[in-house]
Formats: structure tokens, C-alpha cells, sequence
């Protein structure tokens, strides 16, 4: 179990090499790795054990999904197909139970055959073994009992075949998989689509919001047949204009009624990437549609989103009305008796200017005594899989003697491992702040702050703001916010020495009362 536990920061983390016939499947990805959340070498063992059985079962289930998903698709031109859960085996049984129909079953699932049986424990008679040892290695040799299973298998379908006259091409078409009622429609096809491959849960969710928005502007029972582009072209216009970071309660309606509450507020709305991406999940679902012969073109073709088709809105810093709305707002108030991240998340964005997606993924353990300093630094770095926007963004950003006073590091030096895991996103793969994105637009918005250029970003322009006020010369003020630089000269020497970068935080200064709480127990 060694080889699936490495080092991960100061803790362990648990991985695994995807197997060579699942590379596609996994899209090129060559590891799977993921934190134990542990620094206790045995644990991390443990964890390892189980994770290591799950990933080998799921291989394995993948593997014979997949097999049985390529054997359905040439059985359904027989009127063949084998239920989902069941034995992949039993596509074997169907190449010799076919009448005319099992010559061309024989030719064209035989080549499925390894990766059907791949794994499985198929039992090979005395003459299936003779005819493999004959085939393959003469009379004697060692040989692969994978491989020889699947040949022996391939040659007992094929002599099948032998005996019987080339069949007529049948004149029906493949028969589409079809819900209650006999249609396909959108959701047939995303079902179908989820079922058969392991889709990353972000894709998951984003693929289901897309059908779930277009049944809300269509119905639910609309067949793909009927699907035009003027269809398609609508439901472009209605993500275009569909509201970002929307409460649980307004995000539950349907998007006619979402579309009409928010008409003419001036609100941030689905960027072009938004757009794109919902509109490509509509279209790779059609394309299943197209490529079953269900419809003759695809609706969505000759679609582009542009980047220039959605405006976007230039993000301003706050003011000081904003910040005291903000830190005076009855929800920022209930946030300070309990602490968490919710309180702290805006105070640590306010005092260093750090993008949300570097804040969330702050440890305890990136708190420490400044190396020749008189107080604390933050250091933000990529170690133990961390993400960061670009290399610059690895700082070392010191404590404002605002957040000391509000007891920032005493607190955190009071947690273990990540300062904010409740915003950390499930999938990893997921956008970083995502989560924690959609609480701050939230109690922005609750603090009356209403404007779609003001967001949490607005702390860091803020920031940056301050540092000018503050006189820093540039080289300085990128290194405290970790903006890259063109010039050439930047990448020489080890840069500031940290007690430099706390003199010159020292200097920097914020234009909003906070002792209101400090006083608050």
C-alpha cells in the first residue's frame, strides 16, 4: 500500500495509477489523487486500503459498462439488448441464439469480445483450451489467460458462425432507446449520457441545469424530433439574460418568471463562457440524437457565442458608504458571533487583497511569525495541490495590524489543517470559489450594496487602491497582491525580504471604522 500514499504538504494523500485501457476514459488523466486529510502515517494506510478497493471496483465496473454499452449498440440492430446489471456474459449466449442474425452478430461483437470479458471469470471447456493452445502457441506453451480466454471465446462464436449463409442487411434502422410513451427527448438523452461514462460531477450539475432550464421554457415531454433552431436560438437569448448568484428561493423558480423578476435591474448576468458552456451541453446531447439517426441535423448547428455577445460589467473597488453598509449589515453582525467563515472570508479579503480562490485554500499551518518581523504573515503558495492563478500569485502577504486586532491569527492558529473547509468545493475539480462566491454576493447584496460592478473582487481593487495611497512604489504593490509584471528584471534575486513587505503593509491604511467589532464578544 505504500505505492498509493504520498506526501502531500504535511499531510498524506492517496493515489493511483489509471490503468492503460482506461486512458481514454479518463481523458489522457494518467493519476488519480486526492488528500487523506490526515498527518498520521498509519491512518493515511487505512484510508489508502479502502480507497484503493473503491478506485479498483470502479475500473472494473467501468470496464464492463463500457463493454456492455458497445455490445448494446450492435445488438439494437438485431432487437437485442441486454439490461443494465446484467452479466456481460451474456452477450456470448446471444451470438448463438439468433437464428440468421448470429453470423453478423459473430462478425461484428467478436472484436468486442476481450474488453467484454475483460476481468470476468469465464470457464473455458477441454476442447475451448485445445483449440487456444492449437491457435496460439502449438500443443505446449505458457499463455495469457485473459487473452486466451477471449480467443478461445472468439473462436467458438466464429466456427458458430461458419455453418450458416451471410444474412440479409436488415431493413430497419437502429432502434432508439425511448422513455414511457415512446418518445426520446432531452432528458432521455441526458440520462443516457450520464449513464454511460463517468462524468465529472461539476459536468454532471451543469448538464442537468442546462436540461432542466430548457424543459422549464419547452415541457418535459418535448421529443427531440420536434426540436428546431429557433428553439435553440431562444433558449441561447434566456441564458444570455439569465441573473448570477440568485438566492436559493429565486434560483427554484422557473426561468420565465426568473427572467421577468429581474427585467431591467441592473444585475450581472451569465458571462460568455456560461453561456457557451450550457449551450455545448444542449449540443453534444443533440449530437446522440443525430448520430442515432433519431433527427437529420442538429438544431444547434451554425450557433457561436462570442465573447463580445454577453456585456460584462467592469468591477469598481468599494467605496467607504459601502464598507460601512457592509460591516454594520445585520447579516455581516450575526456572521461576527459565530466566526467563521463567513465572518472572516470578507476581513482577510478586505486587509490583504488576495483573490477569494487563494483565501479559501489557506491552512492554519500557512500562518506563521514573519522571518524577522515583529508580527504574522500569510503564505500563499501551491504546495500540496493547491491552485493558483499564476506563478506571481506565490507570496508571502503579512498580517495587517487591523486583522491582528480583530484576532485573526489567534484564531487561526486555534484550527488544524484548512481555515475554511466549508467553502472548499467536493469536486476538485470545480471552480474555487464557487461556494464561497455565492455566500459573499449574498451578504453584499443584503448590505444594500447593489451595483453589478461590486463584488468581492471589489476588496482587491480596493487594495490595490490603497497600496497607491500608501505610496508604494509597483514592484512592491504587485508583490503584496500577486500581479504578474512583463519586466524582465522581476525575475532576478529572491525578492523582498519579508520584514520589507511588513514595513511597507505597516504603511498601508483602510477607510472604515471596524472597533465596533472588536467590542463585540
Amino acid at each position: 500500500m505504500a505505492n498509493h500514499v504520498t506526501k502531500n504538504g504535511n499531510g498524506w494523500a492517496f493515489q493511483v495509477a489509471v490503468p492503460k485501457d482506461l486512458l481514454k476514459h479518463f481523458e489522457g488523466r494518467r493519476v488519480i489523487k486526492s488528500s487523506l486529510q490526515t498527518k498520521d502515517r498509519k491512518q493515511a494506510e487505512v484510508a489508502a486500503m479502502r480507497l484503493y478497493a473503491e478506485w479498483s471496483q470502479k475500473f472494473a465496473d467501468i470496464r464492463a459498462g463500457r463493454s456492455l454499452a458497445a455490445i448494446n449498440q450492435t445488438l439494437s440492430h438485431f432487437g437485442h439488448s441486454i439490461p443494465v446489471g446484467t452479466d456481460p456474459r451474456a452477450a456470448v449466449a446471444a451470438i448463438i441464439s439468433d437464428g440468421y442474425a448470429r453470423a453478423e452478430l459473430a462478425r461484428q461483437v467478436v472484436p468486442l469480445l476481450p474488453e467484454i470479458l475483460a476481468g470476468l471469470d469465464i470457464e473455458l471447456t477441454d476442447e475451448q483450451q485445445r483449440l487456444l493452445a492449437v491457435k496460439i502457441h502449438g500443443d505446449a506453451g505458457e499463455r495469457d489467460p485473459l487473452r486466451g480466454r477471449a480467443i478461445a471465446l472468439a473462436i467458438v462464436a466464429s466456427d458458430a458462425a461458419k455453418s450458416l449463409p451471410p444474412p440479409e442487411k436488415p431493413a430497419t434502422p437502429p432502434r432508439p432507446v425511448v422513455i414511457a410513451g415512446g418518445i426520446t427527448t432531452l432528458r432521455t438523452l441526458y440520462d443516457e449520457w450520464r449513464g454511460a461514462r463517468d462524468v465529472a460531477p461539476s459536468s454532471a450539475r451543469e448538464c442537468e441545469f442546462a436540461v432542466r432550464r430548457w424543459e422549464e421554457l419547452y415541457g418535459t415531454n418535448q421529443p427531440v424530433t420536434d426540436i428546431t433552431s429557433d428553439h435553440v436560438g431562444q433558449f441561447i437569448a434566456a441564458i444570455r439574460a439569465f441573473p448570477t448568484n440568485l438566492s436559493n428561493a429565486d434560483a427554484a423558480l422557473p426561468i420565465a418568471e426568473i427572467l421577468k423578476k429581474f427585467d431591467g435591474l441592473p444585475c450581472r448576468r451569465s458571462s460568455p463562457k456560461s453561456v457557451d458552456k450550457r449551450f455545448g451541453f444542449i449540443r453534444t446531447l443533440l449530437n446522440r440524437a443525430q448520430n442515432r439517426r433519431l433527427i437529420q441535423v442538429n438544431p444547434c448547428a451554425g450557433f457561436r457565442i462570442d465573447d463580445t455577445d454577453v456585456a460584462t460589467v467592469d468591477v469598481k473597488p468599494f467605496t467607504p458608504e459601502d464598507l460601512r453598509a457592509f460591516f454594520t449589515s445585520p447579516t455581516f453582525l450575526k456572521d461576527a458571533k459565530t466566526k467563521g467563515s463567513n465572518y472572516w472570508l470578507p476581513l482577510v479579503g478586505l486587509f490583504t487583497g488576495a483573490r477569494m480562490g487563494e483565501i479559501v485554500q489557506i491552512d492554519a499551518a500557512d500562518i506563521r511569525r514573519g522571518e524577522g518581523c515583529e508580527g504574522w504573515v500569510i503564505d500563499i503558495h501551491d504546495g500540496g495541490g493547491r491552485r493558483l492563478k499564476n506563478e506571481d500569485s506565490r507570496r508571502i502577504v503579512p498580517v495587517h495590524i487591523g486583522l491582528w486586532e480583530l484576532d485573526f491569527v489567534g484564531w487561526a492558529k486555534s484550527k488544524t489543517g484548512p481555515l475554511f473547509p466549508d467553502l472548499i468545493p467536493e469536486d476538485p475539480e470545480a471552480d474555487l470559489s464557487d461556494l464561497a462566491s455565492k455566500r459573499m454576493a449574498y451578504r453584499i447584496n443584503k448590505a444594500g450594496i447593489t451595483s453589478p460592478s461590486k463584488r468581492f473582487h471589489s476588496f482587491r481593487h480596493l487594495a490595490k487602491d490603497r497600496t497607491r495611497e500608501a505610496e508604494l512604489d509597483e514592484e512592491m504593490r504587485d508583490r503584496l497582491l500577486g500581479h504578474e509584471n512583463a519586466k524582465v528584471g522581476r525575475g532576478y534575486g529572491a525578492g523582498f525580504a519579508e520584514r520589507k513587505l511588513e514595513a511597507a503593509m505597516r504603511r498601508m491604511s483602510w477607510p472604515v471604522d471596524l472597533s465596533h467589532l472588536r467590542s463585540m464578544e
